[in-house]
Parts: C-alpha cells; sequence; structure tokens
C-alpha cells in the first residue's frame, strides 16, 4: 500500500512539473494570438489605407481624363494608379497571411488549453486515488481498533470470570 502511496504521490510530482511546462507553453501560446491579433491589425490598416490611396488615384486619374489632358500625363496617372492598386492587392494578401498566421495560433493555443485541462484532470484522478487509499487505510484502521477493542473486552471479561471463579473456589 505505501508503495502504491509513493508510486502515486511521485506520478503527481510529475504531472505538476509537467503542468508548468504546459501552462508556460500556454502563456507563450496566448502571447502568439495577441502578435497575430495585432498584425491582423495592422495588416487590416494597411490594405485600408492602401484602398484609400488605390481610390485617391482613381479620383486623379479622372480628374486627368476631365480636363484638358496631356496623354503624357494620362499615362504617367495610370502607371502610378496600376502600382496603388497592387499594392492594395499586397496589402489584401498580407490580411490573409495574418489572418492564416493567427487561426495557427489560436489552434495552438486551443491545444495548449487542452493539454492544461487534461493534465489538471490526471494529477485531480491521481489526488482522487491519495485520498481514496487515505479513507480505506483510515477505516481498516478503525475496524483494527474495533476488533482490538472487542478482543480487550473479551480478555478483560474473560479475566474477571477466571479470577472470580478462583475467587469462588478458595
Amino acid at each position: 500500500m505505501r508503495q502504491r502511496v509513493r508510486a502515486i504521490q511521485t506520478l503527481i510530482g510529475l504531472r505538476c512539473r509537467q503542468g508548468e511546462r504546459l501552462r508556460e507553453a500556454l502563456r507563450d501560446a496566448q502571447a502568439v494570438v495577441l502578435d497575430g491579433e495585432t498584425a491582423v491589425a495592422l495588416a487590416q490598416q494597411a490594405l485600408a489605407e492602401a484602398r484609400q490611396r488605390e481610390r485617391r488615384g482613381e479620383e486623379a486619374l479622372q480628374a486627368v481624363l476631365d480636363a484638358a489632358f496631356n496623354p503624357h500625363d494620362y499615362v504617367t496617372a495610370g502607371l502610378v494608379q496600376k502600382d496603388r492598386v497592387s499594392h492594395a492587392v499586397q496589402a489584401a494578401g498580407h490580411v490573409e497571411q495574418a489572418r492564416a498566421a493567427l487561426a495557427q495560433a489560436r489552434q495552438a493555443q486551443a491545444q495548449a488549453r487542452s493539454a492544461v485541462a487534461h493534465n489538471d484532470w490526471r494529477i485531480e484522478k491521481f489526488e482522487e486515488q491519495l485520498r481514496k487509499i487515505a479513507a480505506e487505510q483510515a477505516l481498516a484502521e478503525a475496524e483494527l481498533a474495533d476488533e482490538e477493542a472487542e478482543e480487550s473486552s473479551i480478555a478483560s471479561m474473560l479475566m474477571r470470570r477466571v479470577q472470580s471463579e478462583r475467587a469462588g473456589d478458595d
């Protein structure tokens, strides 16, 4: 019984140390999620700015067309607009990459949370086993004490009877 208790206590110790490592991994995963959320927000802001520049470029291109324009100005404005569209497309790609990285980070965070919860559950089960063993030992000790008290009572009663019989024979 003592070996079993020691073994369970050792397992609890191991699980507690593992729990510390798992909680550290969870904190790291949470930090990555926060970084990912920041990256998504920054990428979305960059995309919004790129789209705003694209709209201003379209307005500038339209202004060139509406005015008495020089074909050279139109070509230049068109190239600038093409560059702005390209930047907006790149910014949209960055948003998608940031969202994908964030999704992976959230998945890693969920897995870390699950690992911590599972480890805590295992520790609780080991502690439950220890409580059960302690209860069984307490019950066995109580039964043994009852038996010893009963035996002592019987021995005491027999001793009085023997002594009374000896006293009666005299």
